[in-house]
C-alpha cells in the first residue's frame, strides 16, 4: 500500500488538462473517477491523482505513475504525445537509478514532468526439461525451484518437492496464501485442514489461505508434487533448507483414516 492518499496538481487550463490526463493515463488503467468543486480525481476505484484550477502561473512539478508493464510505460509516452504533451524522455532503461528501472517521461501542458515506471526486468520465457531447476537438496526431502523471483514479476512461485519412500513433509502450517498442489509421480499423503487425502499421480489440490495443511510421502517409493504459490517463495528456501539440516523429516507411515482420491 502506497503512503500517499493522494496527490494533486494546479494547472492553468482546466479542461484542457483533464482531457489530457484522460488521454494520457488511460493506457495505465486510470480513468476520470470523480469530478468536484476541487477538480478532476483519477484512479482505478478511487480519486488518487487530482488536477485543480490554479491561478496564475504554477510552478512545475513531478508525478510518476506506477505501470504494470513496459508495454503500458510505452502506450503511456504514445498517448501523452498525441494528447498534445512534449516528449521529455521515450520509453526506456534508465540504469543510472537501477538496472530495471523502465520508464518514460512527457511534460503536461503546464510544464509539469509526468513519469510512468516499471520497476521489474523484463521477463524471458522459461523451458526447462524434467529435473531441470534450481535444487535445495534437504536430505529425504529435495525443492527443485522451476520459477520464482523476477522470473515472475515477483507475482508467484512454481517448484518441484520430491520425498524418499516414507518421508514426513515440512509439517502441518498455514498461511494467508492459497498453496495449489500437482502430484506429478508416486502417491503423496497431503493434509487439508484436519482431513489426511491419499493423492496419486494425477492429482490436484488447492489448500485456500488460512487452511492448515502438511504433505508427506508414506508409500514405499519416491513421490513428488509441483507446487503453486501467488507469493514468491524462493527467498526463504536457504533458512527452510539449514532448518531440515538440524531437523531431519521423520518416518512417515500410515495411520488414522485416509481418504483416497481416484
Amino acid at each position: 500500500m502506497s503512503d500517499i492518499d493522494h496527490v494533486s496538481l494546479a494547472v492553468t487550463d482546466y479542461e484542457r488538462s483533464k482531457a489530457f490526463y484522460r488521454a494520457a493515463l488511460e493506457p495505465l488503467g486510470l480513468a476520470l473517477v470523480m469530478e468536484n468543486q476541487s477538480g478532476a480525481g483519477f484512479g482505478r476505484t478511487r480519486p488518487r491523482f487530482w488536477v485543480r484550477p490554479g491561478e496564475g502561473s504554477v510552478a512545475a512539478a513531478h508525478v510518476c505513475f506506477s505501470a504494470r508493464s513496459r508495454d503500458e510505460v510505452a502506450r503511456f509516452h504514445e498517448a501523452a504525445l498525441a494528447a498534445g504533451g512534449r516528449d521529455f524522455g521515450a520509453p526506456g532503461t534508465r540504469a543510472q537509478y537501477h538496472p530495471a528501472y523502465f520508464g518514460a517521461f512527457v511534460l503536461d501542458p503546464d510544464g509539469h514532468n509526468i513519469e510512468a515506471v516499471i520497476h521489474t526486468p523484463a521477463r524471458a520465457p522459461i523451458a526447462l526439461a524434467r529435473g531441470e531447476g534450481r535444487a535445495y537438496p534437504m536430505g529425504r526431502i529435495e525443492a527443485l525451484f522451476k520459477a520464482d523471483r523476477a522470473e515472475t514479476a515477483w507475482g508467484y512461485s512454481v517448484s518441484e518437492w520430491w520425498l524418499e519412500p516414507h518421508t514426513k513433509g515440512p509439517g502441518a502450517h498455514a498461511h494467508p496464501e492459497d498453496d495449489v498442489f500437482f502430484v506429478i509421480e508416486g502417491t503423496m499423503t497431503i493434509l487439508l485442514g484436519d482431513e489426511w487425502i491419499e493423492a496419486p499421480a494425477g492429482s490436484f489440490i488447492v489448500a485456500p489461505g488460512g487452511v492448515t495443511h502438511d504433505f508427506e510421502n508414506r508409500s514405499d517409493r519416491r513421490a513428488g508434487v509441483l507446487n503453486f504459490s501467488p507469493s514468491v517463495f524462493e527467498p526463504e528456501m536457504k533458512g527452510i533448507a539449514a532448518w531440515f539440516e538440524a531437523n531431519p523429516p521423520g518416518e512417515a507411515r500410515p495411520e488414522g483414516r485416509v481418504r483416497r482420491l481416484g
